[in-house]
């Protein structure tokens, strides 16, 4: 079961610059850590830190997708993510087809992520790796600022193991075929009351426009 958390903080310019928000991440974060988008703030981990930006303290100044796609050292345990909402939003042509960044991070991080290592990242989301690449949400934290500030939701996803993954990826579709089912029924059963009373009108007060209306089998029709 995914543990969900409400903590209130201020917001700030950096997440981390909330006493609360790197205090939630450091007791979840575990082993070697990468912070691919460091900012300002030094976290108490063993943390290998980049942000392109060279102005933050950061040791690796690179974009990155880039560092995701060149990193040939140790594998990591956890990988923190907080990007800024222009590199979340930005879309550029991939293959063919528009796509984002940080999709494409999403699609390659596990390559330097060790098997059941976990990603913690930051922003409007409630997941972000998701069962079809192989992961599954511990846990999410919302991170309310008060007023009218939008929240910032923190969430750890776990790497499962290939067979894990496999048998999830199963439920999912029996959960889809289901709803396709259950949906198909609906349909039918719409279809059926319509052509029953396909010649009953009723005008609504939009002007002079007149709508269809479905009265219900079991009650009489009241005008």
């Amino acid at each position: 079961m995914t543990k969900t958390t409400l903590i209130k903080t201020n917001l700030r310019r950096y997440t981390f610059e909330s006493p609360k928000i790197k205090e939630w991440v450091e007791s979840r974060a575990k082993g070697n850590v990468l912070n691919l988008f460091a900012g300002k703030t030094l976290l108490n981990l063993n943390e290998v830190r980049n942000d392109v930006d060279e102005s933050m303290n950061a040791i690796h100044h690179k974009d990155a997708l880039d560092f995701v796609k060149e990193w040939n050292g140790e594998k990591f345990n956890t990988i923190i993510l907080d990007p800024p909402y222009a590199y979340r939003k930005s879309m550029e042509m991939y293959n063919g087809n528009y796509t984002s960044r940080f999709k494409l991070i999403a699609d390659n991080i596990s390559r330097i992520l060790k098997e059941g290592g976990q990603v913690i990242s930051f922003g409007y989301h409630s997941t972000f790796m998701g069962t079809k690449r192989g992961f599954k949400l511990k846990e999410l934290c919302v991170f309310t600022h008060g007023g009218a500030q939008h929240c910032t939701i923190g969430i750890i996803e776990i790497a499962q193991s290939q067979n894990s993954a496999t048998q999830v990826s199963k439920a999912d579709e029996h959960n889809i075929s289901l709803k396709e089912s259950s949906k198909e029924d609906s349909q039918i059963s719409s279809n059926d009351e319509t052509s029953l009373n396909n010649n009953i009108m009723c005008p609504f007060a939009f002007g002079s426009q007149i709508n269809k209306f479905t009265p219900s089998i079991e009650q009489p029709t009241k005008w």
